[in-house]
């Protein structure tokens, strides 16, 4: 009895969980481990459906092609500026940020995804006839999602790298669907505005 009511007073610490703990890690971690890639993002977006390709050399260069919806310009990411392509080859800014500040920005936002895990489960599969650990969960929400956050890593077992992510969230309201399917890509070249 008096145990009890010393627990009830005292409650004993949560006991660790090594898949919640994965999942945080895989979140605080900058995606594909920092080296480059290319991903296939495809989802809905308030029920409309987005088709990009990703193109990622580090976090502050980076190249996405739209493929759906049509007619939506290219993006070119470089050392903070946002360029579209302009239709005639070259590059158009659109927004510029100090790349120190943006890398930090980037950097807080994973560290709270990582803090705010609140369950996670995980598991073995396949993908493509390549071996993966599951690893998924739900994450309290954290600007700039209006929701909690729904994610999950298929990670290749053999190069602990991500073959595939998936998030479920809300953002300007509009429920959003993402699967991300990634592609290592070490020799990548990406132009310069």
């Amino acid at each position: 009895m008096r145990l009890t009511i010393l627990f009830a007073i005292f409650p004993l610490p949560l006991l660790a969980d090594p898949c919640a703990d994965r999942l945080s890690a895989l979140l605080a971690a900058p995606t594909f481990n920092g080296q480059p890639y290319a991903a296939r993002a495809t989802g809905e977006i308030g029920g409309m459906p987005s088709v990009t390709v990703q193109r990622f050399h580090i976090e502050l260069h980076s190249y996405i092609v739209t493929e759906q919806p049509p007619g939506t310009p290219d993006m070119l990411h470089f050392n903070g500026g946002a360029y579209m392509a302009d239709g005639a080859g070259g590059w158009t800014l659109a927004w510029q940020m100090d790349p120190v500040e943006m890398t930090r920005q980037a950097a807080e936002m994973r560290a709270a995804q990582a803090a705010g895990v609140i369950r996670a489960e995980c598991g073995t599969g396949q993908i493509d006839g390549v071996a993966v650990d599951h690893v998924a969960g739900v994450v309290k929400q954290v600007p700039p999602w209006q929701s909690e956050l729904g994610v999950a890593y298929d990670i290749e077992t053999a190069t602990g790298l991500p073959k595939r992510m998936t998030y479920d969230y809300t953002m300007s309201g509009m429920p959003t669907h993402v699967q991300f399917d990634f592609t290592p890509m070490p020799d990548m070249v990406l132009p310069e505005p």
